[in-house]
This record gives C-alpha cells, structure tokens and sequence, in this order.
C-alpha cells in the first residue's frame, strides 16, 4: 500500500511540474502554496550568466540567513587571494644539536590544516630520523603562530557544538577536532552499545537509553564533551543503528597524544618528556627537520564545497585573517573575506552581514541580489574554472547527488546548497533549456520542522521553471 501511495505521489508531482514548470512566467505565490511554504520568508534571483540581465526577481534584495551558502563568499575570496595552489604547511624544527645524533628541544609549527591526519603526522615525525637523530633531549613544543581569539564564531547554535560539523576550528587540527562512533542499540537491555575506533579511543560516559515512541515525547538525546575530551551520552534515542560524529572540546590533548606515542614508539623521547603549547617563537635561527604540505588550495576548497564542511571554511576564513590582517582571529577573517570580495570582483558588501566563513552563525545575513552579483563577477576571474568545478552537481555530486536526480536538472545544476535550523537556500549556476547559461539564488527563512523537506522539493520546482522558462 505504502509502494502504491508512493507512485500516485509521484504522479501527482509530475502532473504538477508539467503544469507549472513549463510556464512563461513564474507565480511565486502558485508555488509556495503547493508546498505547504505560506509562512516561510523567501528571496529569488535569476539572471543571464553572460550579461547579468535579470530575469527573474523575488525580494532579492531583502536579507536571509544563508546558512551554508556562505561556503561560496570564503571560497572566492580564499581563491583570489590565496591562490588555487596555496598549501597549509606543518613543520619540524630543531633549535640545536647536542650531539652528532641528539638534538635540543623539538618545535612543531601547526599552520590550522583543517586536512591533516593522524598518517600525515606519523609520516612527518618519521622523517626525523633521516638527519641521523636518534634522541631528543630537551622539550617538544607545539606551535600556533597562526590563529588567536575564540575558536567558535558568536551565535551558533549551542545543541550542534557537540557535533563534528561544530568542532572547534584551532591550529592544533587533526581528523578533523572529531571521533566517529557507533551507537548500537541493545533491545535486551534498552541501552546502547558504543563502538570506537581502536586508534582513536576517547573516555565515554554512557547513560543513553533506548527509547520508544512515547518515550520520546519527554525524553530526547543529549551529549557533552568536557575539556578532557570525555564525552557523556545520555538522554534517549529510538531503537537503531546510529554513527555518529562527535566533536573533540580539546584538539590540543588529542594532537598532544598522537604526537607523543609517535615519538615514543621511534625510541626518540620517553614518557618523562614535556610536550607544550608555543605561542611565540624565533624561527630564524632554527633548522628546519620536515614539512608537510596539504593538498593544493583547490582541492580543499573542492571538498569544503561538495561536502559543505564547515571546519575546512573556518580554517580558511582564519587564515584569510592572518593573512589580510596578520590577526588570525574570526572577527579579521570575515572582514578579510568582505574586503577581498570588495576588492578583487567590485561587489557591493554593504548590505552584507558576515560572523563566520561558513554559515554557523545566526548572525550572518546575505540576499539572493549580492549571492547573484558575486557568482556572476566570479567568471571574470582566472581561478573561475576552480570555483565552479567544487560546486556539487545535481544528481551526481557532493550535497546534490541524492536531489534532482531526474531529467531536466540533473547534471545541468552546479550549486551549493545551505540547510540550518530555519533556513534553506540554494545558489549557483544551470543550462536552461534553450542552451542560455543562467545564475541563480534560493533564499528561504521561518522554516518549520515539517516543511524542511518540502521546500526541497519546491527548490527543484522553482529550479525547474527557470529551466523552461525563456
């Protein structure tokens, strides 16, 4: 019965669709009635890719939060002025030799690599002994030269800070400030079983129940993990199967650890030796032993998009900041953001409100007008081939590839999407039927629980309007 419900749905929408998608001109009102969308706030604009002209507008001027969409303004500005080849660097130092194969202190210098691994550590530590080091004598020290001030921006959600896409965005990264954990509910017992990677083992404080329906009408899941990064589980969750991602309160420790087994198990300290933070140190006078590069700027900015991983566009809003401001702090990163923007493609920031590089803040405020403009100023630019091809493809990749997998949209929808607690939008680019290569924004606000996955099918509506329409 579920099967036959299914398909009369789905008939019903493609009667829809042809009814609608297919007109010449778009009643907005026509299609947020359709779905359910009445109380929900909205801003659209379409334009012509190559000559900006518009040809579609709905409060394009009137200001939402973006959610995600953010992600776009922080990769166009970390491709301008960065450079598509632009690489984090962490790097081992020495201060002296004490010996033909013992050396002083060890200084690691950590430049916020939101990419770096537990293996790109280990390979970086194994490359000490290719200078004939066989002991370290003195201190290792951990530095961060790069990053100051908070590592949350202001105003995010407190309920998503104990989520990976929530994790603290410091120097001292590594698997991304997260552990991922599996909650396997036991039926017998009405608890759950808590399974951990081996390598990446944290102290766990399990009080979670298994819960059935009317359980969960008074009862609901909750997490805290404190500074010694123990996380306590407690609350309910419905019987399942459930992996999930935890963010990490203190990276620093974790680093810490890694660092140390790494060293003790190449017999290069013992587990007397001192591993500290550094915040200030002279460079100049110390030999460089290794470095580890990540991948190139693009591909990092590839995956922050497809993925719409927020610690990637915090660390590279941060690093914006040190680098316009030489302040690596949040506050300088989103005004570096704006002033590249301003700068480098003309558009007009005033109008914008920014708090973070990647959507989390619910201070942050953007249109459907200034999105347009900067997607359409961005295909002047050199890096423009870059920028476009991390966008996520309908129905085919990233955050799209489970959307709009039919004809006409998929494949012809490059876009990225944004999804917060009220709010949904989607911007980016398309091919309309008769071939014109067009730019467009997706704004919606007021969202209820009930309509989130409604309105993505009125994205795909509204998406396919714009397609047919001339």
């Amino acid at each position: 019965m579920r099967k036959v419900h299914c398909i009369i749905f789905l008939l019903m929408l493609n009667v829809f669709l042809l009814k609608f998608g297919q007109a010449d001109v778009i009643d907005i009102a026509k299609f947020t009635s359709a779905y359910n969308l009445g109380s929900a706030s909205l801003g659209v604009r379409l334009i012509q890719a190559d000559t900006g002209k518009v040809i579609y507008q709905y409060n394009d001027k009137k200001n939402f939060l973006p959610a995600s969409n953010v992600k776009l303004l922080t990769a166009a500005a970390s491709l301008l002025l960065l450079g598509s080849d632009y690489r984090f660097k962490t790097t081992i130092y020495t201060d002296r030799y004490l010996h033909k194969d013992t050396i002083h202190n060890l200084y690691i210098d950590f430049s916020g690599d939101p990419s770096l691994s537990t293996a790109n550590i280990k390979q970086l530590l194994s490359k000490i002994s290719e200078h004939g080091i066989r002991q370290i004598k003195g201190n290792i020290y951990l530095v961060n030269r790069v990053f100051q001030g908070r590592d949350y921006p202001i105003n995010i959600s407190q309920s998503d800070m104990s989520f990976y896409y929530a994790t603290p965005t410091v120097a001292f990264t590594v698997n991304e400030n997260s552990i991922p954990l599996r909650l396997q509910a036991d039926k017998n017992d009405h608890a759950f079983c808590i399974k951990q990677p081996a390598a990446q083992k944290i102290k766990i404080i399990n009080q979670l129940q298994v819960a059935n329906k009317q359980q969960l009408m008074t009862c609901q899941f909750d997490s805290h993990m404190n500074t010694q990064n123990v996380l306590m589980l407690s609350g309910c969750l419905g019987a399942g199967d459930y992996q999930i991602k935890f963010a990490l309160k203190n990276p620093f420790d974790r680093v810490k650890q890694i660092i140390q087994e790494q060293l003790m198990k190449l017999s290069l300290i013992n587990n007397h030796t001192a591993i500290q933070k550094l915040h200030q140190i002279d460079f100049s006078s110390l030999k460089t032993l290794s470095t580890h590069c990540s991948a190139p700027l693009y591909r990092l900015v590839w995956h922050m998009l497809q993925n719409s991983d927020n610690l990637y566009a915090q660390a590279m809003t941060r690093t914006l900041g040190k680098q316009v401001f030489n302040v690596g702090s949040f506050i300088a990163g989103k005004n570096a953001i704006l002033a590249v923007l301003k700068d480098k493609l003309g558009v007009d920031v005033k109008t914008v409100q920014l708090e973070d590089g990647a959507g989390m803040s619910q201070n942050d405020l953007l249109n459907a007008y200034f999105i347009s403009s900067l997607l359409f100023a961005m295909q002047k630019e050199k890096v423009f081939n870059f920028f476009f091809n991390a966008l996520p493809i309908a129905g085919v990749s990233g955050t799209l590839s489970e959307r709009m997998k039919q004809p006409p949209l998929k494949g012809v929808v490059h876009a990225k999407t944004g999804t917060g607690t009220f709010a949904s939008a989607l911007s980016g680019y398309m091919v309309a039927a008769n071939g014109q290569k067009r730019i467009f924004s997706i704004l919606v606000n007021g969202l209820m629980q009930d309509q989130k996955a409604s309105v993505l099918l009125f994205e795909q509506q509204l998406l396919q309007a714009f397609f047919y329409l001339k």
